[in-house]
């Protein structure tokens, strides 16, 4: 390491600048130092305490460099200089031992003036000097010592050595460039130059270029066609030039010379290599609303009742977004789909819509205006939010993400913290609700089973009245202000920004799957079938028979997105085309693949009749199995088979965040409960011109299409004792 003092010539930096000390100076008593400003040569003067501080401070920092020095030699010894010898590679270290021991040894062993003098034997004057002799016997001893084996060591050596030593007083310059030996300019100068550029601009096009579907652009096969042609070009131009084209080695040589990232950038686009390339977090405070967002799950305290039956289903799932810098939640799911793709896909599809429904659905209720597309969310260290589903959503909408360390829920404060804000202020007070084991409640006393009156459709009306009217508009304890108000705040800068199409959504929140075959059937996807006119021009194009790639809305299979190779777009189909439209609109994968399952069991086939038998058969064991005494843990099975939860509702709010309507359990019903189910729409008589009367109408009561009014049954309990039957 480097040696430095405060003496005339020396060159120090102060922050940026650089300076050199010119003359030492008392002043009333106190040493002064005249410093030059080296850039505009205006002098200054500084007490030596207040240099020494500025040092202690890490303000103030010797500077090795000497005037005549050019940048790009500053830089490089800055960076050798950087690592400390013992870091160095290990046979680095031995040759600065014994280049330094050496070094050492002749100032030792010798006077000034006696280098150059003759050793003299017998009286006589040989041809050796005294420096070579002693080189020699160096060369032997400290060459066991330190490198294993005797070394020779020549004057002119020796000087080199003495030279690059004392150029900075660096005993790390001795270490030598062993690495760079060998004929390493066989390359042509204007092929080098030639390869550099195509390079170069392959990685500025990708930072534009848009690769639709993940394909991944042939890198290095488009550099090397490029650059054949212009240096056949250049042989035409230099006609008495040797340019060769560089093997293929040489090619990826000169690419390793650009940084990873950029070659990422190059080979998967640029959202891809920002997710390759993400990094922690830093602990800064964000600036804007949107700019931080967490994401978590919980099972919640409560159950949840069938509205028709009054039987409890479970306890519900629930997971919310929360913007940081207002604590505002932007979306929420609501259902017993377990942590997965589905629910982090379903919460983060309705934080981008508008939700413009809560005016029509929930009148007198607040707007939810709290929406947009985060500009960068933190994720727990769980399996669903390492998938690739979520990956695939991320950069689709360019949202950067990063994860908790595992087991440090507190480094998102924010959303744990809105969990005990529910369980406290929402939830406490309503009956169903779970008492944690430490309040030492007898089971006898409170069964929340027993307590539970609250049906699903009634939770997610409370919930947003909870969110909008209570939660949205209470101010925080640290900034005395509202999510509200510092929602109105966050956004006066920066204005919530939404995906281009509602469409948009169905394709970013879709999973691909690859090898499906596209024939004159077709495309299959789990024994549904998909066709449109669509699809027959990618026949056309592509051939009439290939493996495509689909991609699939698993809250509804009526209809899917094939990926067409040739114009890098998704083609839309659909199975009402092959008569699967009944079946699959509207129908979840997850309760597919059961009926699928209990179409194996009852026939072994897999048609659209043993699906469609299949599923009347197990709706109506629900439908008998729901009132019986069931374990909470069937039920709550149950109640995933038959969908219940929020993904019907946030899978059809379009892009201006409306309800069109209702799929799933709650097809038909209004969202809000408080409301009464829409009437059939009478349709008026025709009127005949001739022919017998028309006959009368059936009451309404007698309407074939009105549903039966299932009647509510009790739990039946069971009773028994600790006698032993007998015969």
């Amino acid at each position: 390491m480097a040696r430095h003092t405060f003496a005339v010539g020396v060159h120090i930096y102060i922050g940026r600048t650089r300076y050199q000390m010119v003359a030492s100076f008392p002043k009333e008593g106190v040493e002064h130092w005249e410093l030059k400003n080296t850039k505009n040569g205006v002098r200054t003067d500084k007490p030596r305490t207040e240099l020494e501080h500025l040092y202690d401070e890490g303000d103030l920092r010797f500077d090795g460099d000497r005037d005549e020095d050019t940048e790009d030699k500053r830089r490089e010894r800055r960076r050798r200089h950087g690592v400390p010898l013992s870091d160095m590679d290990p046979a680095k270290q031995k040759r600065v031992a014994f280049r330094r021991a050496v070094i050492r040894a002749v100032d030792e062993r010798t006077a000034p003036g006696t280098k150059t003098a003759k050793v003299i034997v017998n009286g006589a004057a040989t041809g050796t000097t005294v420096l070579q002799a002693l080189l020699d016997e160096l060369g032997r001893t400290l060459g066991l010592e330190h490198l294993g084996k005797e070394q020779t060591v020549s004057q002119a050596t020796y000087y080199r050595w003495c030279a690059i030593y004392r150029a900075y007083d660096e005993h790390r310059d001795l270490g030598g460039d062993h690495d760079q030996r060998g004929n390493r300019k066989q390359l042509h100068p204007l092929v080098a130059r030639i390869m550099k550029e195509e390079m170069a601009a392959e990685i500025e096009a990708a930072r534009h270029r848009n690769q639709p579907g993940g394909k991944v652009h042939p890198v290095m096969a488009s550099i090397m066609g490029r650059v054949l042609k212009r240096v056949k070009a250049e042989r035409l131009r230099h006609p008495g030039e040797t340019l060769r084209m560089p093997e293929k080695t040489t090619f990826y040589n000169h690419w390793n010379e650009f940084d990873a990232r950029l070659r990422d950038i190059a080979k998967y686009g640029l959202v891809r290599a920002r997710q390759l390339h993400r990094f922690p977090r830093p602990s800064v405070d964000p600036e804007h609303a949107l700019d931080l967002v967490q994401f978590d799950e919980t099972r919640l305290p409560i159950f949840v009742i069938d509205e028709i039956l009054g039987i409890p289903l479970g306890r519900p799932w629930l997971a919310w977004l929360v913007d940081v810098y207002t604590g505002a939640i932007i979306g929420v799911y609501l259902g017993f789909e377990p942590p997965g793709d589905l629910v982090i896909g379903s919460t983060l599809r309705h934080a981008a819509s508008m939700k413009s429904y809560v005016a029509k659905e929930y009148p007198g209720l607040p707007p939810w205006r709290f929406s947009g597309l985060p500009r960068h969310m933190t994720f727990d260290n769980s399996l669903q939010a390492h998938g690739r589903t979520i990956q695939t959503i991320a950069g689709n909408l360019d949202i950067p993400y990063d994860f908790t360390p595992a087991r440090m829920p507190w480094t998102k404060s924010e959303v744990e913290g809105a969990f005990q804000v529910a369980n406290t202020q929402w939830l406490q007070e309503m009956n169903g609700f779970v008492l944690a084991a430490r309040d030492e409640i007898d089971g006898q006393d409170y069964d929340p089973t027993r307590n539970a009156v609250m049906g699903f459709r009634h939770l997610f009306y409370i919930l947003h009245c909870w969110l909008l009217e209570v939660y949205h508009q209470k101010p925080t304890p640290g900034t005395r202000l509202s999510p509200d108000q510092r929602w109105s705040a966050g956004t006066a800068q920066v204005d919530p920004e939404f995906p281009e199409d509602g469409t948009d959504l169905d394709l970013m929140f879709g999973i691909v799957r690859e090898g499906q075959l596209l024939d004159h059937r077709g495309v299959v996807y789990e024994n549904i079938r998909y066709y449109s006119e669509g699809l027959s021009r990618v026949r056309d194009r592509n051939g009439h028979s290939l493996k495509v790639r689909v991609k699939v809305n698993p809250l509804n299979l009526g209809k899917i997105h094939v990926w067409d190779p040739k114009v890098e777009m998704w083609i839309p189909a659909t199975a009402r085309e092959m008569g699967y439209g009944d079946y699959a609109e509207g129908l979840e994968l997850h309760c597919h693949k059961l009926y699928l399952r209990h179409a194996d069991r009852l026939s072994g086939r897999k048609s659209l009749e043993a699906l469609i038998e299949s599923r009347l058969h197990l709706q109506d064991l629900i439908a008998h199995a729901l009132p019986d005494a069931l374990s909470i843990r069937t039920n709550t099975l149950i109640a995933r088979a038959m969908g219940v939860g929020s993904q019907h509702i946030i899978a059809n709010l379009d892009a201006g965040g409306n309800l069109p309507r209702l799929t799933g359990p709650f097809a038909g019903l209004p969202l809000n409960p408080l409301l009464p189910p829409p009437q059939p729409v009478a349709v008026p008589p025709v009127k005949q011109i001739g022919g017998p009367a028309p006959a009368a109408a059936a009451p309404a009561s007698e309407a074939p299409g009105a549903a039966p009014v299932r009647p509510r049954r009790a739990i039946p309990t069971f009773k028994t004792n600790r006698s032993i039957g007998r015969g």
